[in-house]
């Protein structure tokens, strides 16, 4: 095993190294009261040939950085090209003299796109073996935080001659896919007087709902093609189509969730749910992507076999490594989904990226929500009252225990896209927390919970 980072305590610079062919980990005594400039963290690097610094969290070499500004990094410009050029918690910094040669500071404290099982993390041995364990299954080391990570695995899973070309910049605005950007799911109602006699009411939740989504997922790749005219849909061409709905669906009642709006511009995969659900659709005008691609097939698949093998506890035997790795991938596609949707703010100096992608949210979101719809239209075939949708969480009543409660083509299954059991409440305790605002039973929910 090649040694590439070391953990800085109070005391000096920790790590896993061969001795006489065994592995065993090093503690090296340093000043730190030195380290107060990247470049000095530089020299320690070097010294111990190690390409990535972790700063443990909890110590004072940690909480020093409280007290630095921006001299940190500009006391070292002139040896040093580092990147950025203020103080961050995330530093990389490249030698003049030698172009090549490349170290990274991470302070993980003041991280925010970290779970708090890293950021607080005060064990020495624990942090090393993280970045071991995120080196060992994502293949790329860490970069930034848990979307910095999620970015450069898409684009690590995308390099090669074949596809390079599914994730090349845009040179259209894709500012029509801002303006209709998807959102979560997010409904509830009130009780019909009829309802008041069930015995439970009954959550469940789709594990990983986002990832899973991204799987077989086809996205949009180079510029899109405006077509104002009414023209016929797609469901394998990305994009974004000015629709209206005709005919008749179980979800044009108020018991369920609109699908979506009449005469509004929807994702694919949304228009699709329509189509599913029992609507006729025409389309007005669309913005499509003549080429498409699987873009996240081996994003995701290194993302899901991580989340399995993370809990093989010969492979990965410390504990608090594992969670936190775990931890953070399911942070890392959360947040880099959330990235590709966020616009940047200009006028702050946030500038775009090939990662920019709005329309690429819109298909993983939209796609989340289709599958959504296909869960509930088997609870409505089965004749089970659904009362509420919140993101990737179905609420319904039912006489039965979860056991026997759902449809055969619903599964409770701890796998990536199937559904686990979130929890039973006795109906009697619960009902006055279901109105027309979701957020009163998420909420309520929650601390009946912990008062029970």
């Amino acid at each position: 095993m090649q040694v590439t980072h070391g953990i800085v305590t109070d005391t000096g610079i920790e790590y896993y190294a061969s001795i006489d062919g065994r592995m065993q980990w090093i503690e090296r005594p340093i000043n730190t009261a030195n380290l107060t400039t990247i470049a000095a963290y530089v020299d320690v690097a070097n010294k111990y040939n190690l390409t990535q610094l972790w700063v443990l969290p909890g110590t004072r070499v940690s909480d020093m950085f409280e007290q630095f500004d921006d001299t940190f990094v500009t006391s070292s410009l002139e040896q040093y090209r580092v990147f950025p050029k203020e103080l961050t918690s995330y530093l990389v910094a490249r030698c003049n003299s030698r172009p090549g040669q490349e170290m990274s500071l991470v302070v993980p404290a003041y991280i925010t796109g970290l779970p708090q099982s890293v950021t607080h993390m005060g064990d020495a041995k624990a942090l090393y073996a993280y970045v071991v364990y995120l080196l060992a299954e994502l293949g790329i080391p860490f970069v930034r935080d848990a979307k910095g990570t999620g970015i450069a695995l898409l684009k690590h899973a995308n390099n090669t001659p074949e596809r390079n070309s599914y994730i090349r910049p845009l040179t259209c605005t894709v500012q029509p896919f801002y303006e209709h950007k998807q959102v979560d799911l997010s409904w509830s109602r009130t009780l019909q007087p009829e309802e008041m006699g069930y015995r439970y009411l009954i959550a469940i939740d789709r594990n990983n709902m986002y990832l899973a989504a991204t799987s077989g997922l086809h996205v949009g790749s180079g510029n899109y093609q405006y077509n104002n005219v009414p023209t016929v849909f797609n469901k394998k061409q990305p994009g974004l189509w000015l629709v209206s709905l005709s005919g008749d669906s179980a979800f044009s009642s108020e018991l369920l969730p609109a699908v979506i709006k009449n005469k509004s511009w929807q994702d694919t995969a949304m228009v699709q749910a329509a189509i599913e659900c029992g609507y006729q659709v025409t389309v007005h005008a669309a913005y499509m992507f003549p080429e498409a691609h699987t873009t996240f097939n081996h994003w995701y698949t290194a993302l899901r076999d991580a989340l399995v093998t993370y809990t093989n506890t010969t492979k990965y035997k410390n504990t608090l490594a594992r969670t936190a790795a775990i931890e953070t991938v399911k942070m890392m596609y959360r947040q880099t989904i959330g990235l590709m949707g966020h616009q940047p703010d200009t006028d702050n100096g946030e500038t775009f990226h090939w990662y920019s992608r709005p329309d690429i949210f819109n298909a993983v979101v939209g796609e989340s929500k289709r599958r959504m719809f296909l869960t509930l239209t088997s609870l409505v075939t089965a004749n089970i009252p659904v009362v509420a949708v919140y993101v990737d969480a179905i609420y319904f009543l039912s006489n039965q225990p979860i056991e026997t409660a759902l449809p055969t083509t619903i599964v409770i299954s701890d796998q990536i896209g199937k559904f686990k059991h979130k929890g039973s409440y006795p109906l009697s305790d619960v009902s006055h927390m279901l109105t027309n605002n979701p957020q009163t039973l998420v909420q309520g929910l929650a601390k009946y919970k912990r008062e029970v």
